[in-house]
């Protein structure tokens, strides 16, 4: 009995701090060793065990006294020496998992619960090298793969956590990895998922699963996931397309605590995992590829970092230049994102930014240079590096002062230079007028040079042989002989001169002699049956156009409230016009896109060529599609739809526009549901048809894989909803008619697969009073309305399917009631619907709906009567307070 109660006392000061533990757990010890009957020790700190494990509550006093007992019974495991791998268990020990793992499978949800979580502790408590017997670990493994199939979340995560110690990630078909994997993709609750991810070991067939879980609904688990991959894999050991993946998902999150983690752990471990160099990391995402978030990751890094660390990573030369050889993508990635990072910290970085920021006119000089030494280069690997390099040292063009005058010319004649170079391609030419755009602010020095660079590229300055005529050659011939023969003259009669001491004479004479020695030397020098003739030769072939056309697109599209002048009419006649008829589908690409560019500037030349881009449209190629697509879609919104309506080509453009939306194409679809898109924010279609197809494009299970449009709409239509009210009528037109093409497809239709109750929770969200960013002044909303129109839809087609669509509707409005009279019709509408009806089911969800309405018709009823009550107080008031007065 002494020792019972010691035991009680022991259990008791547990509860109270876990600092005293390793204390009672040798004052439990020594209890034990005292006592003679082991049975009645083991009996009744069972019966103080079983008091903690009817307490499901999260307690931090139940949790206290859990850890001592685990303390407890461990440390007898704990005394045995490691290298006896076959040693029994302590009977102790061994009798309490007996008892544990008997109980596993009770009713009560609070004992599943605290049996896993003291066989969790338990396991933890015991070293990296303790070892248990094989039957034991047989009934755990059991028990704790029964528990994880548990119907309560919280018992099914200690399942997954006691399962931890026990898989073998070494082993393919382990039977735990592949219950850890199942309940990682398949477990609805959240805490499970992410308890899985804590306690999942890694190899090739886990990671896919974990990379899965990047995308989770769940913050939490999303961030775990992270965690996962930030401590347990490496790096090198994930592909450049996961590790962009990776990065790029958790950069972009919507969750703080996501991008946070991402920010603070990942990038960090994964450049310490690539020897601590950012070049090497950035090398191994490919900057190429994904230039994008490989600038994320350096924006993050460079956080990370003094000004001194940021410009010490470049191999800066002379000139604030990094040398020509260490030059690489990622070093012009590093260098370009570091000087825009350091212009945006202002005036406490501009020390630093003066040593990795050239001159203006050194710069041109080193680009130039660069430029020429690759563009020798066959390798296309290469001339894409070069070009992404180039690309990026002209992104540092906007942080330079262009109050330089001399080095800003400079810079811009280098820049026309390497335009003018043959082997200058489409992509860097974009590249470079883009740059001349930002340097040379003044638009028509700008239009001058750039049409200047055109008619170089069309009709250089050539040399070529031309054949001398026979009759030249023997004039030639004989005017070299008549000099010679005077020039032989003149020498006799210059000696004659001097032997008879005529010096004014010879001196005339040798004049004479000069002049013509200098003619016959001329005369000689010229070629004897070919000469060199120089002239312009017009080039047609597709790469000149190509860059022509390119420079004139990135002229137009950086050249803001430009006129067709009459250098870019000429221009259109003699070179985008004819290219938009030729073959070559490159070139032909090119003179839409530059022709488009040109229309958005002109409304007259619009509707003269509209005709050319309604064709091209239709009957074109895909990527010709695409550009024109846009061009229209362009055009509509700059200039409205109406105005092509009077021209003879633009009457149907309306159509034409709808009927991209039924393209085989997926990228056509994804411009034309974009293009519909800004239309609709624009005001300048108004179109409940047109919206319809769109919800039914964002919920289509074909477009599924297609993330581009997806977002397109996500963002799309929460915005358009929001703008104003206007835009929510539009919806509310667009409901009954989506519901019915989606009710009305075949089975065998993918609209069939739909699920309709998302749809109706889409319109209603959208909706909603709350979203309108203004409140309008009405005395309804849109829900009221929308509820009389459920109401009579409803009434049409009684007891089928798409009545009990608008039923279910109508019970998650969320109506005003503001409108007494427009209540009390809808209250008539309800009672008539009530003796149309049969069903059993639609009659309840129209009581339903009816007990709402009669509660605000009650309410508005009795507001009206106290209203009209004190209405009729007042002139009686009046009336007694005259009466007082007088």
């Amino acid at each position: 009995m002494v020792g019972n109660k010691h035991i009680e006392e022991i259990f008791t000061k547990s509860q109270h701090s876990i600092a005293d533990h390793p204390k009672l757990v040798k004052n439990l010890r020594k209890v034990y060793e005292q006592i003679e009957d082991v049975d009645s020790f083991y009996q009744h700190f069972i019966k103080c065990f079983k008091c903690l494990l009817i307490h499901g509550e999260r307690e931090t006093a139940v949790n206290f006294c859990l850890d001592f007992a685990a303390k407890f019974a461990t440390s007898f495991e704990l005394e045995k020496d490691p290298e006896e791998e076959d040693g029994e268990c302590h009977p102790f020990y061994e009798k309490l998992f007996d008892f544990l793992l008997s109980h596993h499978n009770v009713k009560s949800q609070a004992v599943r619960f605290r049996v896993c979580q003291f066989i969790n502790r338990m396991l933890e408590e015991l070293n990296e090298s303790a070892c248990i017997s094989a039957e034991l670990f047989e009934k755990i493994y059991d028990a704790m793969l029964e528990r994880i199939q548990d119907r309560i979340a919280s018992v099914r995560v200690q399942a997954v956590i006691a399962l931890q110690r026990l898989q073998d990630p070494t082993n393919k078909e382990c039977p735990v990895i592949k219950a850890l994997v199942f309940h990682l993709e398949r477990d609805p609750h959240p805490e499970v998922r992410r308890a899985v991810l804590k306690a999942l070991g890694c190899n090739y067939f886990t990671l896919e699963f974990v990379l899965v879980r990047l995308r989770d609904v769940k913050d939490l688990v999303r961030r775990q996931a992270y965690i996962f991959i930030s401590e347990r894999v490496h790096v090198r050991t994930l592909s450049i397309a996961n590790r962009v993946t990776i990065l790029n998902l958790g950069l972009n999150d919507k969750s703080a605590a996501v991008t946070t983690m991402v920010q603070d752990k990942l990038i960090p471990a994964w450049i310490n995992a690539m020897e601590g160099s950012i070049f090497n990391f950035l090398r191994g995402l490919d900057v190429e590829g994904c230039s994008d978030t490989a600038v994320q990751v350096l924006q993050v890094w460079l956080k990370t970092l003094n000004y001194k660390e940021i410009t010490s990573q470049l191999p800066i030369g002379e000139e604030n230049l990094v040398s020509i050889e260490a030059l690489k993508p990622e070093v012009a990635l590093y260098w370009c994102t570091a000087v825009s990072f350091l212009r945006n910290e202002g005036v406490h970085a501009a020390d630093a930014l003066e040593t990795i920021m050239p001159e203006m006119t050194a710069f041109g000089k080193y680009l130039k240079t660069f430029v020429l030494a690759r563009l020798t280069e066959t390798d296309d690997m290469e001339v894409l590096s070069m070009e992404f390099i180039v690309a990026n040292l002209l992104e540092m063009a906007q942080h330079f002062d262009l109050a330089d005058e001399a080095g800003r010319l400079n810079l811009r004649r280098d820049l026309c230079d390497l335009l003018q170079h043959e082997k200058t391609s489409p992509a860097l030419t974009r590249t470079m007028v883009k740059c001349i755009s930002l340097i040379e602010p003044n638009l028509d020095v700008r239009i001058a040079k750039l049409l200047e660079v055109i008619s170089e590229l069309r009709e250089p300055l050539t040399q070529a042989e031309v054949l001398i005529p026979e009759d030249q050659q023997r004039r030639n011939k004989l005017e070299i002989a008549q000099c010679r023969v005077q020039v032989n003259e003149l020498k006799e009669e210059l000696q004659e001169a001097i032997d008879k001491q005529n010096f004014l004479g010879a001196q005339e004479i040798q004049q004479k002699m000069v002049v013509l020695e200098t003619k016959l030397s001329e005369l000689c020098s010229r070629p004897t049956t070919h000469d060199v003739e120089v002239f312009r030769e017009e080039r047609d072939d597709p790469l000149t156009l190509l860059k022509c056309l390119s420079t004139v697109c990135e002229l137009l599209k950086n050249s803001p409230m430009l006129k067709l002048t009459k250098e870019l009419d000429q221009l259109l006649m003699s070179l985008i016009l004819p290219c938009v008829e030729r073959i070559d589908p490159a070139v032909r690409n090119a003179a839409f896109e530059a022709l488009g560019c040109l229309c958005t500037c002109d409304l007259e030349l619009a509707q003269q060529r509209l005709l050319l881009f309604v064709q091209a449209v239709q009957m074109d190629h895909q990527i010709l599609q695409i550009t024109t697509a846009k061009v229209l879609f362009d055009l509509v919104q700059l200039f409205g739809l109406s105005t092509f309506e009077d021209q003879e080509s633009g009457t149907s453009l309306a159509t034409v526009l709808t009927d991209l939306l039924d393209s085989e194409d997926a990228d056509v679809q994804t411009i034309a549901v974009e293009g519909f898109a800004k239309l609709l924010i624009a005001s300048r279609i108004e179109s409940s048809m047109i919206l319809s197809r769109l919800v039914i494009f964002l919920f289509h299970p074909l477009t599924d894989e297609n993330v581009r449009l997806r977002q397109v709409l996500h963002v799309f239509f929460p915005f358009f909803a929001s703008m104003d009210i206007a835009n929510q009528q539009q919806l509310e037109a667009a409901f009954v008619p989506t519901i019915k093409t989606i009710q009305k497809a075949p089975c065998t239709s993918p609209l069939a697969e739909i699920d309709i109750s998302m749809i109706v929770k889409f319109f209603v969200d959208l909706t909603q009073e709350s979203l309108l960013a203004a409140k309008p002044e009405v005395d309804h909303t849109i829900h009221d309305q929308l509820a009389m129109k459920l109401c009579t839809e409803s009434m049409r087609s009684p007891d089928t399917n798409e009545s009990k669509v608008y039923l279910k509707a109508l019970l998650q409005l969320n109506m005003s009631f503001s409108n007494p009279s427009n209540t009390k019709d809808l209250h008539t509408l309800i009672r008539k619907m009530l003796r149309n009806f049969r069903e059993k089911g639609s009659i309840r969800m129209i009581e339903q709906f009816e007990s709402i309405v009669e509660k605000h018709l009650t309410t508005n009823a009795d507001s009206a009567k106290s209203a009209t009550e004190n209405s009729d107080m007042e002139p009686r008031k009046d009336k007694h307070t005259k009466g007082k007065t007088s």
